[in-house]
Order: C-alpha cells, then structure tokens, then sequence
C-alpha cells in the first residue's frame, strides 16, 4: 500500500469528490427545479397569450359593432329628424285649414302616444340593463318598483 501521507491524500480527495458530488446533485435538482418552473411558465404564458388574443378578437368585434351602431344611429337621427320636419309641417297646415294657432285635438293624441312609446322604449332598455347586467338585476327592479313601473312582460318587437 502506500503511506500515510498518501493515505491521507486519497481520504482528503474522496471527500472532496463527494463534496463536489452532493454539490453536483443539489445543482441537477435545482436545475430539474427550474426546467419544470419555466415549462411551468411557459404553459401559463401561453394560455395568457391564447386569452389576450381572444379579448382583443373580442374587443375588435365589440369596436365594429359601436361603428355599426353609431351608423344606424345617425341614420335613425336624420331620419327622425326629417320625420319631425314633416310632422311640423303637417300640423301647420292641419292647424291653418282649421283656422287655429292652438294644438289640435289629433296633435295632443299624436304627442301622447309617441311619449307612450318613448316611455316603452325606456323601459324595455333598463330591463334589458339588468338582463344583460346579471349583477344589476336587481337594483334595476327595485328602482322599477320605487318608482311604481313593472318591468316589460314581453321584448319590444325590432321594428
């Protein structure tokens, strides 16, 4: 065999080796650690980017439909206002052949049952509110009923 010294050298290196062994495990544990924790983030950061992509799809859709809407707005607007225009004119020309500056008895129903209509209208789009707002359902029908209104029965027809 060898000597002491020698001896004393191969007990210093194995220990050493062992030292860098453990240090060797602790570092492929650590590092199998992280592969999982970045696979890990990896999955979640592409869910987060598969969801992103879906709300700015959905944001998209939600953009075009307010440019539509804004369209047929504006359409419904002019043609309202030309539906005004020849109301007025109308009532001029109904007051003047009955020789009156006074609202005519046919006007005050027209206004009455458009102002029905307009408070239909009304109230079909705050139920629709709470409708499409599960969360607000029911302090829309507590506002309905402090003010003596029961919701619309029926949808309004898309005329």
């Amino acid at each position: 065999d060898g000597s002491p010294t020698d001896a004393a050298a191969r007990q210093e290196l194995e220990a050493r080796l062992e030292r860098l062994m453990e240090r060797r495990r602790a570092k492929k544990s650590e590092a199998a650690t992280l592969a999982g924790d970045t696979a890990e983030m990896r999955q979640r950061l592409a869910a987060l980017q598969a969801e992103e992509d879906g709300l700015r799809r959905h944001v998209r859709l939600l953009e075009g439909k307010a440019v539509q809407f804004d369209r047929e707005r504006e359409d419904l607007e002019q043609r309202r206002a030309r539906a005004e225009a020849s109301v007025q004119r109308h009532s001029t020309a109904l007051r003047q052949s009955r020789g009156t500056r006074e609202e005519t008895p046919e006007e005050k129903d027209f206004r009455l049952q458009a102002l029905r209509e307009e408070n239909k209208a009304t109230l079909y789009a705050i139920a629709a509110v709470g409708e499409e707002n599960p969360e607000l359902a029911g302090a829309v029908e507590a506002a309905l009923q402090e003010l003596g209104l029961a919701p619309p029965s029926r949808p309004m027809s898309s005329r």
